[in-house]
Parts: C-alpha cells; sequence; structure tokens
C-alpha cells in the first residue's frame, strides 16, 4: 500500500499547480418579500484537490454570523445590522498563502415580490432600480465594525458607472489588498479578490490552526424605503470563497503577482 501512494505521488505530484490546495465555502445570502421580509443564507463545502487535501486545507469561518446573525436574518427587516465576520482559516497541517474572492450576485427580480413599479429614476423617486443600482446598494450595506462600534465600508467604488463590467474598487481593509477591477463579465455580478497581506505586495503566511484577519463584520439593511424596495427585497447572494497555496511551493514569501502565476492566473 506504502508503494502505491508513492507511485501516486510521482505521478500527480510533479507540478506547483498540481500541489495547489483549493477548499472553497460558498456563504449566499438572499433577501426577498413574501407576507414579510425573509433572508436565506445557505453554505457548502468543495475540495477541488483530493490529492493535495490530505496536507493542506482552507475555509471560511463566521462565528458571528453562526451564532447570531442566520437567527437574525430569518427576519431581516429595514434597518436590521447583521452580523458576519468571514475571514479564512488553514485547517490543514501545512502552512498557506490565503486569498479571499466575494461574489456579489442578483437574483431574478420579481415584480411580484416587490412594491415598486415603473422605472428606476436619477431625481430620488422610488422606482425599479436597474442592476447597477442593485449591486451597488448591496456593497454599500458591507461593513467593517471596530470594538468602539465606529464603521468604515469595506469597498469605496472608484468607478460606478452603468456597465459594471467595467466597476473599479479600493479595499479599507488594512490587511488585505484588493484587485481593483472587478472580475466578472456579467452585467448581474461582481467578483473580487482580496490577498491576505498586511497591507503590503507580499503575501502573509498563515500555520496551521490560524486564520485571515476578519474581512468585513456586518451587513447593515438600509432603514428607509427608497433604498431598500427593489434591492433588499429581492433575492441577492454574498458568496466568499478561500483560497490557499503551500507554503513550500515557494522559496520565499510571494508577491501577489507570484501567488497568481502559482495558480496559472494572468497578470492582467
Amino acid at each position: 500500500m506504502r508503494n502505491f501512494f508513492e507511485k501516486l505521488k510521482l505521478t500527480f505530484g510533479r507540478t506547483r499547480r498540481q500541489r495547489m490546495t483549493v477548499c472553497a465555502v460558498f456563504v449566499c445570502a438572499g433577501v426577498l418579500l413574501a407576507a414579510g421580509v425573509f433572508a436565506y443564507f445557505n453554505s457548502s463545502d468543495m475540495v477541488t484537490n483530493r490529492l493535495t487535501a490530505i496536507h493542506g486545507h482552507v475555509a471560511v469561518r463566521e462565528p458571528l454570523w453562526d451564532s447570531e446573525g442566520q437567527n437574525m436574518a430569518k427576519k431581516s427587516e429595514p434597518g436590521m445590522q447583521i452580523p458576519k465576520n468571514p475571514y479564512g482559516v488553514n485547517d490543514g497541517e501545512v502552512p498557506l498563502y490565503i486569498r479571499l474572492t466575494m461574489t456579489i450576485k442578483l437574483g431574478a427580480y420579481n415584480k411580484q415580490e416587490s412594491y415598486l413599479e415603473g422605472n428606476d429614476s436619477d431625481n430620488g423617486d422610488v422606482g425599479v432600480p436597474t442592476a447597477e443600482k442593485r449591486l451597488r446598494s448591496i456593497v454599500n450595506a458591507i461593513w467593517q465594525v471596530d470594538d468602539a462600534g465606529n464603521k468604515t465600508p469595506l469597498i469605496i467604488l472608484d468607478n460606478p458607472n452603468a456597465d459594471v463590467k467595467n466597476w473599479t474598487i479600493s479595499c479599507n481593509n488594512p490587511a488585505f489588498v484588493c484587485e481593483p477591477d472587478n472580475k466578472s463579465g456579467k452585467s448581474d455580478e461582481l467578483l473580487f479578490y482580496f490577498y491576505y497581506t498586511g497591507g503590503d505586495d507580499v503575501m502573509r503566511i498563515v500555520e496551521p490552526e490560524c486564520g485571515t484577519a476578519e474581512l468585513f463584520q456586518r451587513v447593515d439593511i438600509p432603514i428607509y424605503k427608497k433604498d431598500y424596495l427593489g434591492v433588499f427585497d429581492q433575492k441577492y447572494y454574498i458568496i466568499l470563497k478561500a483560497e490557499g497555496i503551500p507554503a513550500e511551493s515557494f522559496d520565499s514569501a510571494p508577491t501577489i503577482a507570484r501567488f497568481k502565476a502559482e495558480n496559472n492566473e494572468s497578470n492582467e
């Protein structure tokens, strides 16, 4: 049996790409209006490299959501502050470099589940919002909150024009460096990468049983009708994924560019 596993290692473990450990935990948030407002959050695990997952494994954890947020979300209402504090955890056996991805995706708009009629307008009137406005509102609801209760938006939209595929951002979390451009090519979806570096261009190592900093702490549902209706009474999803590469794949702490190259990505 030992000889079998040694042959398996020689056959499948020759490249860094084959040694990369990726585990994704998807945390989805959906909100709809139907005889009241209810939020639905789900999660699942997926290991994409089962050979190396024996030694390295990364996951997303959010204890505030587990202890409070999921119960609050079942009766989500305007003005509610829902705890949600995702971070990456190295729950494997080898040191890793980790990045988090966040996808914000719109569900299909259902007019029967909303009080709104007509078209979105620029004069502040309540109307059926565009996909651009819905995405922008969800991004603006994601907050970092310190121990004193002071809050800062996780993301600043630098280019929120009508074509969401061209949106660019900056990240206010000093523990991460984000890629400034939206990686999704869809008009109803945003995809952003956050590299755990401590604020510079060099990846920070995460030892086994340790984690990254929290990416954010809370999702604040808007209070006012013009901000809530048409966005937070519709289905939407906030999907988080953690990806890790074993530290042994590098001779020293890699830059973000080297991390991406190891993952066989283009360095655009």
